[in-house]
């Protein structure tokens, strides 16, 4: 799964530090601790990326 950061921290799996901005790949575990306030840092780390290929095309009409 992919996922933003929203708040820089040291990641101890990957073993360096993570910005704001930065995407990643998290497993589905991974990202459950990240992404609430129940890990070592007490806060919100990263959220969901949202996948561009769920974006709608708009039909063309003509």
């Amino acid at each position: 799964m992919k996922a933003v950061c929203i708040e820089s921290y040291y990641d101890k799996v990957l073993h360096r530090t993570v910005t704001v901005g930065e995407e990643i790949e998290l497993d589905q575990g991974r990202f459950k601790q990240l992404s609430s306030a129940n890990n070592d840092a007490k806060q919100v780390l990263v959220k969901a990326k949202k996948d561009n290929t769920e974006k709608e095309i708009p039909e063309k009409k003509g």
